[in-house]
């Protein structure tokens, strides 16, 4: 068996965009080295498995080397490499030796918690929240960009805070960048005004409930005993104060 098996510390941090990095496996004093076989595991699953080539016949020092794809759910998994003897027959074998291991650091770019886009119908000055949440690392910092520009103060108080909370009075597209060292993405808010046009609904009502009333109060005044509208006016008679 080896004298030693040893794995030097891989890239740190790592970032899951589609990247491979290198693992090495380093193994001393090892003979036969044409029986030597090298395997590379992350997180308990193997990732590789390499055969060394030759015929020395003495022991040698090997460093061999493989590719790993990185994504961001290895981000705290392990890896290490193991170093075994494949004789014949396989009872002669030695127990495989481990080196030791190493803790991943993957960083991922921000990944939305809902829906990448929203769209909202809300009466105007309603308070409501729109939610940015993001997941990534390094934790995401966030940055608000309004349909009202006049709205900068907004922007300044809430730069990196995830969720937005206002009575939002212009419509139109508010959207939220989520970024951090591994990239960034935006998602987008549709405020939209509510359907119909609930003010001219609203003067309309009221001028009927104002020509119901003066009806009612008209009705009152002119309706005779029996049912009958009478407009008949009073006959003026002037009285005399001198002599006849």
């Amino acid at each position: 068996m080896p004298k030693k098996v040893s794995m030097p510390k891989p890239i740190s941090p790592m970032k899951a965009t589609g990247e491979y990095y290198i693992l090495q496996c380093d193994v001393e004093d090892v003979a036969p080295a044409n029986r030597l076989i090298i395997t590379w595991y992350k997180g308990n699953e193997m990732v590789y498995e390499q055969n060394r080539e030759g015929h020395d016949p003495f022991p040698v020092n090997e460093s061999l080397q493989t590719t790993v794809n990185i994504v961001a759910e290895d981000h705290g998994k392990e890896v290490w490499c193991e170093a075994r003897l494949n004789l014949s027959p396989a009872e002669q074998s030695p127990p495989p030796m481990r080196s030791e291991s190493h803790v991943l650091t993957v960083f991922y770019p921000p990944n939305f918690t809902e829906p990448k886009n929203d769209t909202l119908e809300i009466s105007f000055g309603k308070t409501i929240s729109l939610n940015c949440t993001a997941t990534g690392n390094p934790t995401p910092v966030y940055s608000w960009h309004f349909a009202d520009p006049t709205q900068e103060g907004i922007q300044k108080k809430n730069v990196t805070g995830p969720i937005l909370t206002e009575d939002f009075r212009v419509s139109g597209v508010y959207s939220c960048t989520a970024s951090n060292a591994a990239g960034g993405t935006t998602k987008y808010f549709n405020i939209n005004k509510p359907s119909g046009n609930w003010t001219t609904i609203a003067v309309i009502l009221a001028v009927f409930l104002i020509l119901g009333v003066v009806l009612f109060i008209g009705g009152a005044i002119f309706v005779t005993k029996n049912g009958t509208f009478s407009f008949q006016r009073g006959i003026y008679q002037p009285t005399s104060t001198g002599p006849i």
